[in-house]
């Protein structure tokens, strides 16, 4: 952190083993071939009521598809997020978003296309009330080029046209009676889901087939 206005990281990932289940052998599957590295750097400011952070991150990695040597696939990241915070007496708003651009170069083969790109969008928007109450709302888009043995048909998480094209929104509302206890229920509404509206797996299945209802309980002690 440079005088309270920029923040930089670099760091790397490595595999590491699993304990018996996922040795780092020719057994294993995803294993990064290397180091991937790993970049971030941020705008932080406040003033007055409000505080805002806008930056980018990015990560490259290569990955043995099966095993642990031979050729890899690349996966490239470059991505910008923001965050901001509006406090306005006990209450207050805030906005999250990060878009994700992703370039996957298959050069150890398994796909229709050599290269594929893949681009991520999610916001949210909260606002609490008080200690005790949270409404958020949470769009959310995923693009990419159609790959048909990357996404292949099949019934329910399939693709008949081997798109990963999928958008919805997220609702949610919060209830946290005591601090150390809260309660969640959120409603996930999808307009797209791999590539259509109707019919996306070709066995007939809409998107909204997927909408999906949570309700959890949260406890700190």
């Amino acid at each position: 952190m440079w005088n309270n206005k920029v923040y930089a990281e670099i760091g790397g990932y490595r595999s590491a083993p699993v304990g018996v289940p996922r040795p780092l052998d020719g057994t294993a599957t995803g294993v990064i071939r290397g180091l991937a590295p790993y970049w971030r750097i941020a705008l932080p400011n406040t003033w007055g009521q409000h505080s805002l952070m806008l930056g980018a991150y990015g990560m490259s990695a290569k990955v043995f598809p099966l095993g642990v040597s031979g050729p890899t696939n690349r996966f490239s990241d470059v991505a910008a997020d923001l965050a901001w915070m509006w406090m306005t007496g006990a209450n207050s708003v805030t906005l999250d978003g990060t878009v994700i651009h992703e370039r996957q170069h298959w050069n150890a083969g398994g796909t229709a296309n050599a290269l594929n790109t893949l681009t991520t969008v999610r916001f949210d928007a909260m606002y609490h009330v008080g200690q005790r109450l949270a409404f958020t709302l949470a769009p959310f888009s995923t693009t990419g080029t159609a790959d048909t043995l990357l996404y292949p048909a099949g019934a329910v998480s399939g693709s008949l046209t081997g798109s990963p094209d999928s958008h919805g929104l997220i609702a949610e509302a919060d209830v946290m009676p005591w601090q150390n206890f809260r309660l969640q229920f959120q409603y996930v509404a999808y307009g797209k889901f791999n590539g259509g509206s109707t019919n996306y797996d070709g066995a007939g299945r809409r998107a909204a087939d997927n909408n999906t209802l949570y309700i959890l309980a949260w406890l700190l002690y």
